[in-house]
């Protein structure tokens, strides 16, 4: 557990963070790319990159996507993946037009979107989800030495 601002945070939540984080920046990279100007792709959108990573992840955690006490089936986090995407992505990009490359920024919002919410989405599925699985296994307290004891000690 890592302790932040006096409130501990599961290394799951933070390796989520991380990932999501990583992804949204490449996202708004890799929009510009698919644009057609990979050389500029960098050195032009870091900025609103790192503020659109962080408005995005900062919405995604206000709409409790990090938290490891609640299991959410598959809808509820596309519902509140989109709620937080809704919400947060005008904050995003009205902050850009303050910032150098932000004007390239907002043309090319529609597609950073999308592959934003694809992108987390697959994030989850095929980064986040197996890694939690290994990082927290079920810890399981058994009383008793029966054979139904054992069973749950081997499975």
């Amino acid at each position: 557990m890592v302790n932040l601002l006096r409130r501990s945070i599961p290394p799951a939540a933070l390796a989520q963070l991380g990932a999501e984080a990583v992804w949204l920046l490449v996202a708004v990279l890799l929009a510009r790319w698919l644009d057609g100007e990979p050389t500029a792709a960098i050195t032009v959108n870091l900025g609103p990159a790192l503020v659109f990573a962080i408005t995005m992840v900062a919405f995604i955690g206000a709409f409790g996507l990090y938290r490891r006490d609640r299991k959410f089936v598959f809808g509820a986090y596309i519902g509140r993946l989109m709620l937080a995407m809704l919400i947060g992505a005008p904050v995003a990009y009205t902050a850009a037009t303050i910032l150098p490359g932000g004007g390239d920024f907002q043309q090319m919002f529609g597609e950073i979107l999308i592959l934003a919410c694809a992108g987390l989405i697959i994030v989850r599925r095929v980064v986040v989800s197996p890694l939690v699985r290994t990082l927290l296994p079920h810890r399981v307290l058994v009383l008793g030495t029966g054979a139904e004891a054992r069973v749950v000690e081997t499975s």
